[in-house]
């Protein structure tokens, strides 16, 4: 059977596919692969175009085309997930955007208008929310509008990446009960400000943060209820910090700790923590951590010791680095400080 012959075959295969098969191989094409079927035939095209729930994956980076042309085959009201991680694109109009699910974008490769825009930007079906290099100026404007759950009412997940959140001045403001936000990733934070945070997102499920300053007292006027898993790094002594931490998170099922032990025998921490986790988070479920300290050569921890504290430490292993670096550890398979 000859080359055009099996060509042909296969195109009416394809053509008889019913319209929802096409819809749902759709939902898993990037956009790059999907412009291919542009012009295939009329049927396709049709199905591309007017379809709205087409789930098209826009992720442009260094090693993207220069070649931009394809994309205003489409309509922009067919993107619902946009991430924009590269230069190559800064005429790009934000507003246009109108349907986005989730949007992703590193503040170091927007123009300023670019940054306006996204300030402006009503966006009333956007579900997940990730910015990188967030600048001071687009902090103190655009954090708010999210905690007062301006123009992104179905917002339920955030990460947020600050170059440097010192300057950031956090006022009281009413509590918005569009404000649904469920989980909540920034990359470093403060003690101080930590109450500022419980407070205005009632609804948080999910938390995940570094908190680069030493402990200072947290002025709640009510435990985090909500707060179920918790995923925190501390730059200071671990165990001190963690006991007045989950103070404010009762209702924990998961947690995960990471820092540095002071210079002590580890054993000695986890048998606080033993003591403390039953009391502090009596739902807690499961409990993994990642703990370095430096320990001389004639120290020894053996972990089957520090497993029979609690049942949540059951997995603890000793991870070793170079010296007399060590790692407590739950999770992890290699020493990886630093990372």
């Amino acid at each position: 059977m000859s080359r055009n012959i099996l060509s042909s075959t296969n195109q009416r295969q394809l053509e008889s596919f019913p319209d929802e098969l096409f819809l749902e191989i759709f939902q898993y094409i990037d956009i790059l692969t999907l412009r291919s079927f542009k012009g295939l035939n009329k049927r396709i095209d049709s199905i591309i175009n007017t379809v709205n729930n087409i789930i098209l994956v826009v992720e442009l980076t260094q090693n993207s085309t220069n070649d931009f042309a394809y994309f205003f085959k489409f309509n922009p009201k067919q993107i619902f997930h946009l991430k924009l991680c590269s230069t190559l694109w800064s005429s790009l109009n934000f507003m246009m955007f109108t349907e986005l699910r989730s949007l992703t974008f590193d503040c170091d490769y927007l123009t300023k208008d670019q940054i306006n825009q996204i300030i402006q930007l009503n966006l009333p079906y956007l579900k997940r929310l990730s910015i990188f290099n967030m600048k001071y100026f687009l902090q103190q404007v655009f954090f708010y509008k999210i905690i007062r759950g301006e123009h992104f009412p179905s917002l339920k997940t955030c990460h947020f990446d600050f170059n440097d959140n010192s300057e950031l001045k956090l006022n009281s403001y009413k509590l918005s009960s569009r404000n649904i936000i469920r989980s909540l990733s920034i990359n470093k934070w403060n003690w101080s400000k930590l109450d500022f945070l419980f407070q205005q997102f009632q609804y948080l499920f999910r938390f995940e943060t570094y908190l680069e300053d030493s402990y200072s007292s947290i002025d709640l006027i009510q435990p985090c209820l909500t707060l179920k898993y918790l995923k925190i790094t501390f730059n200071t002594s671990v165990i001190s910090s963690l006991e007045q931490l989950l103070k404010w998170t009762p209702n924990l099922i998961r947690l995960r700790v990471r820092g540095n032990l002071e210079k002590s025998t580890v054993n000695v921490y986890f048998i606080e923590m033993s003591n403390y986790l039953p009391t502090l988070v009596p739902y807690l479920q499961q409990f993994d951590c990642e703990l370095y300290c430096y320990m001389n050569e004639n120290e020894y921890n053996n972990p089957l010791i520090i497993q029979k504290y609690s049942p949540f430490f059951e997995r603890v292993r000793c991870l070793y680095g170079q010296g007399g670096n060590r790692c407590f550890t739950t999770d992890m398979e290699t020493y990886s400080y630093g990372k």
